[in-house]
């Protein structure tokens, strides 16, 4: 015997099996359990950040993203549109890193930008970008952790600490 319990609440986040302790014929009880909504720490957001950027072409991922109610809360917008400004808000933050002309090629703040154009603008692998820039792999990663952090921390400012005023609101 399968019986579902279903609360009605706003965030199921979870669904676990537990055998009921009461049947002796070992019937499953399914039960949705409700989790308050938590604020997300910046190292945490900073990770959905990262993960994002690893699937930035892929608009059916993004779709159920974390990063997509949190930066695109909107819920009039179909998932495929609010995916897209998804995209493009983390193409456009990329943008943001750009240190202008005045910038020496040498600079850690042109290499982040530089680094993040060639990997996700221009969609080259690790080691091809590593090369561009003429700086090994490791060094690659360490300059790719930066810049994400760089982004996250730009996002984060605009979006969660200080989000912006949605039409509902006014």
């Amino acid at each position: 015997v399968l019986v579902l319990y279903v609360r009605s609440v706003p965030f199921l986040d979870m669904m676990s099996l537990l055998t009921h302790p009461g049947d002796r014929t070992g019937s499953i009880r399914m039960e949705m359990k409700h989790q308050e909504e938590q604020p997300i720490s910046k190292s945490a957001f900073a990770s959905h950040v990262a993960d994002a950027y690893e699937h930035l072409y892929d608009l059916v991922y993004l779709r159920t993203h974390p990063l997509t109610d949190m930066l695109v809360p909107s819920s009039t917008l179909p998932a495929k549109k609010r995916a897209r400004r998804l995209h493009h808000i983390l193409l456009d933050a990329i943008g943001e890193l750009d240190p202008g002309p005045q910038a020496p090629i040498t600079s850690p703040e042109w290499r982040r930008h530089r680094l993040m154009v060639l990997r996700y603008i221009k969609g080259l692998n690790p080691q091809a970008v590593a090369d561009q820039l003429a700086i090994s792999l490791r060094h690659y990663y360490r300059v790719h952790k930066m810049a994400i952090e760089d982004i996250a921390d730009l996002l984060w400012e605009r979006y969660i600490a200080h989000p912006p005023v949605t039409e509902s609101e006014v």
